[in-house]
């Protein structure tokens, strides 16, 4: 590949959102390999950031810790280049050298963390997984909670936050996350199962046979969706239709994709 080639792969990446470590990385070191990063213009310190993020990922740290260099050079001062010298440390298995970068950042900006580009958002969902990461459920539950109440239209921490308060078994503390996800995207099918599996776990039986409805209302043959009507919600002639219905559609999905499941869904389902 030349470097041409590689520079476009890696902007179809950034501009798809797609991450492919490993891809972004052989792009990145054809590029760096035939010393052409220069010639890239402005665009090279967006670069240099994805091709950091794809070695730390593939576990190429020299290479990493070369673009991160770089970009020290130019931004002494960024925040995000400092929160890619933390996620070199986690990557590294360094965790404490990791959060005192994180805490730097945030203590940096605590009162304004959404007045600029360089914000430390980033940076504070870095310390929520580290903590995650040490057990430290009830700190990354404080440190999430923070975010949220500076981006409550943040999606991903309302997620994160219901995924911990899942994790100590406080049902009621994630479902009301997820009750928030709801009312900010509606139109997410994922969102209204996850909140149909607490709603299961918590004994709210009829509440969550109607959030299985809206899975499969929203996203039509939703496997997940249809295994929640299948299971014995009640005894009455509703749930039993739709026990019929819905065992009948899973039956259907997995003949028409040829699954080797079939047998194993049959035996489940009986």
């Amino acid at each position: 590949m030349d470097v041409s080639s590689a520079v476009d792969a890696l902007r179809a990446l950034r501009i798809d959102g797609v991450r492919e470590s490993e891809h972004a990385y052989r792009y990145g070191k054809v590029i760096l390999d035939a010393q052409k990063d220069k010639s890239l213009g402005e665009e090279v310190w967006a670069v240099y950031e994805q091709i950091t993020v794809a070695a730390l990922d593939v576990g190429e740290f020299s290479f990493a810790q070369k673009c991160i260099d770089r970009l020290k050079a130019r931004f002494p001062k960024s925040a995000r280049v400092k929160r890619l010298v933390g996620m070199k440390y986690e990557a590294e298995g360094n965790l404490d050298k990791a959060a005192k970068e994180y805490d730097e950042i945030l203590e940096e900006d605590e009162t304004n963390m959404a007045s600029r580009f360089d914000c430390p958002l980033p940076a504070a969902k870095r310390k929520v997984a580290l903590l995650k990461e040490r057990g430290n459920i009830k700190d990354a539950i404080a440190s999430c909670t923070q975010i949220i109440d500076n981006y409550y239209n943040d999606a991903e921490s309302w997620l994160e936050l219901a995924e911990l308060h899942l994790c100590i078994y406080q049902y009621e503390q994630a479902a009301f996350c997820l009750e928030e996800l709801i009312l900010l995207h509606g139109a997410n099918h994922i969102f209204y199962l996850k909140y149909a599996d607490v709603m299961y776990t918590m004994g709210e039986i009829e509440l969550a046979l109607k959030n299985y409805l809206k899975v499969i209302e929203l996203c039509k043959d939703h496997v997940r969706g249809m295994y929640g009507c299948t299971r014995k919600m009640s005894n009455d002639e509703i749930n039993d239709a739709l026990n019929e219905l819905a065992t009948e559609r899973l039956l259907a999905v997995y003949s028409s994709q040829k699954s080797s499941n079939l047998d194993v869904l049959r035996q489940f389902l009986e």
